[in-house]
C-alpha cells in the first residue's frame, strides 16, 4: 500500500464507521415508519445521496450502486 493510498483507506474506514449508527437508526426508527411517511422519505433520500456522494469519492462502488438503488426507490415511492 503506497503512501498515497492510507488516506483514502482512512476515510472508508470512517465512513464505514459512520454508517453503523445509520442503520442501527434505520431498523430501530426508520422501519417503524410508514413507506410512505414524509420522514421516512427524506431521511432515505439523505442516505441514498450520502451514498451515492461519498461512494464515488471513495471509489466505492457498491455504496454508489446502493445510493442509486435507494434514490431511485424513494422516486418510485414518492410519484406513486
Amino acid at each position: 500500500m503506497s503512501l498515497q493510498n492510507i488516506p483514502m483507506s482512512i476515510l472508508r474506514f470512517q465512513y464505514k464507521l459512520v454508517r453503523i449508527p445509520l442503520g442501527l437508526f434505520e431498523t430501530n426508527v426508520v422501519q417503524a415508519l410508514s413507506t410512505e411517511a414524509p420522514a421516512r422519505l427524506a431521511y432515505e433520500r439523505t442516505v441514498g445521496t450520502l451514498d451515492k456522494k461519498l461512494g464515488s469519492v471513495l471509489g466505492d462502488k457498491e455504496a454508489v450502486r446502493q445510493g442509486e438503488a435507494q434514490v431511485h426507490h424513494v422516486d418510485q415511492l414518492a410519484k406513486a
